[in-house]
């Protein structure tokens, strides 16, 4: 079907009480065959029934973003393109301390910014797309209407603008990430802004911040959500907070530090902590800021790489924005010496992760893969490399976990072409329940280290070692 408005007619249907039978009866099958398919076609005609099957597979894709609205209105496209709750929630916390007294939401898809603006102030949810302008009315329970979004007259609103990111057609879906290719694109912005000042902009978290108007008079915000970089915000007028500085957000610890970016110090040698960094504030380019920041109260904070988002100190941290773990030893890297400390500290399923391709991470993944798992109390994470007597030098790296689940990350032999192995350099570990956890590694090329692993910023008693 290509007629906008016949498709939201199929839509409007659906949603009503004589589509509730066809909803039901594809509800109700786990597992679709070619027969029912035929039978509810038959019954209920073709493009209901193609409805009825991108309804029910949109609510279980929003089911991590929208998880108390089983009733959203939703394609699955839509729900790829929405902004979840999660961070909703957080931008609707900056409308909420202006107090407007409306919102007009330009782009606003199946309105994920729209349900949690309008908890704010009234919401005029528009969109170019008749179907998506109809689902956001409903799913915020606002003003919605189909329009052109450049054609409006707006002037003094407080707005919220979610340009499309996306080029898409029959044959073809790609992913824009210059700012100058957003639709509607940077001249229209920028006239909106001169008629209405203040507001914010909805941004690809990959966007060139060089392409950004005005760096001087608005706030940029970097919003990662459960250690995932998913959005940029680009705050203008009353709503920028800190003209002129970048913010980085986490959430759901709803963290955030604000600064101007500022340079970084020389690495230093790991001390007996290091901290992944939040990819918020890497991205935002706050690493060397919020260095400086940390100082002010533990002085042996510094960087291990000045492009690996690993931090160090002698110190432990609490921050919501790192993640931390203790250095336990390090040793040359040769598979079957891994192999073998793997056994030793009674490691078993092991999980590599890399950048660059400097090894086939399925490859090691089967190599390395032990038969332990449950003796996490056989390690003594609070002893560092000395006491443990144990050899420290840079060579490559390798990362594990004895527990549950093991993570290795093995980089590939020092080529002597880049700049000397300092020491361990990891970017992120997250852990879900007691038997389940997820490490992931960054590090030069030709460099590999080992560290003790932590749950949500908290060091465990698990601990991981640098075969």
């Amino acid at each position: 079907m290509t007629n906008p408005t016949d498709k939201l007619a199929v839509w409007q249907h659906l949603a009503s009480e004589a589509g509730s039978e066809l909803l039901r009866a594809v509800r109700g099958k786990p597992q679709i065959g070619p027969r029912d398919l035929k039978r509810w076609r038959e019954r209920f005609g073709v493009e209901e029934t193609a409805a009825a099957l991108d309804l029910l597979n949109a609510r279980r894709k929003a089911k991590r973003k929208f998880p108390d609205r089983r009733d959203l209105l939703a394609d699955p496209q839509g729900v790829e393109q929405a902004t979840s709750a999660l961070v909703a929630d957080h931008k609707a916390k900056r409308f909420a301390a202006l107090g407007p007294a409306r919102i007009h939401d330009l782009c606003c898809g199946i309105g994920g910014d729209a349900m949690s603006l309008a908890k704010v102030a009234p919401v005029v949810a528009v969109d170019a797309n008749p179907l998506r302008a109809w689902m956001a009315g409903l799913n915020a329970d606002c003003d919605s209407r189909c329009a052109d979004v450049t054609t409006l007259e707006l002037r003094d609103e407080v707005f919220h603008l979610d340009p499309a990111r996306r080029e898409e057609s029959a044959d073809r879906r790609r992913r824009m990430h210059r700012f100058g290719d957003y639709q509607p694109g940077p001249e229209f912005i920028e006239d909106l802004r001169r008629r209405c000042p203040t507001g914010a902009i909805k941004l690809g978290p990959g966007v060139d911040f060089a392409e950004l108007p005005s760096p001087e008079s608005t706030e940029l915000e970097l919003i990662s959500e459960r250690g995932t970089l998913v959005q940029a915000v680009l705050w203008t007028g009353d709503l920028a907070q800190r003209p002129g500085e970048r913010t980085a957000t986490c959430l759901p610890a709803d963290a955030s530090f604000t600064a101007h970016p500022q340079p970084l110090r020389e690495p230093q040698e790991p001390g007996r902590y290091l901290y992944a960094v939040d990819p918020a504030l890497e991205r935002g380019g706050l690493l060397g800021a919020f260095v400086e920041h940390l100082r002010a109260a533990h002085t042996s904070v510094g960087v291990v790489h000045e492009k690996l988002g690993l931090l160090t100190t002698n110190d432990r941290l609490e921050q919501p924005l790192l993640t931390g773990f203790e250095l336990h030893r390090q040793m040359p890297y040769r598979q079957p010496k891994v192999k073998a400390a793997l056994a030793e500290l009674g490691a078993g399923e092991v999980e590599v992760k890399t950048r660059g391709g400097a090894v086939n991470p399925d490859e090691a993944q089967l190599a390395l893969r032990g038969r332990g798992g449950e003796a996490d109390d056989r390690l003594h994470p609070q002893a560092g490399p000395a006491e443990a007597g144990l050899p420290v030098h840079a060579s490559r790296p390798i990362m594990s976990v004895p527990g549950a689940r093991n993570k290795i990350h093995p980089f590939a032999e020092n080529d002597k072409t880049g700049p000397p192995c300092d020491g361990p350099v990891l970017e992120r570990a997250a852990c879900a329940g007691k038997r389940r956890c997820r490490l992931r590694v960054v590090a030069p090329p030709h460099c590999s280290y080992t560290f003790a692993n932590s749950r949500s910023g908290r060091l465990s008693s698990m601990s991981a070692h640098l075969a």
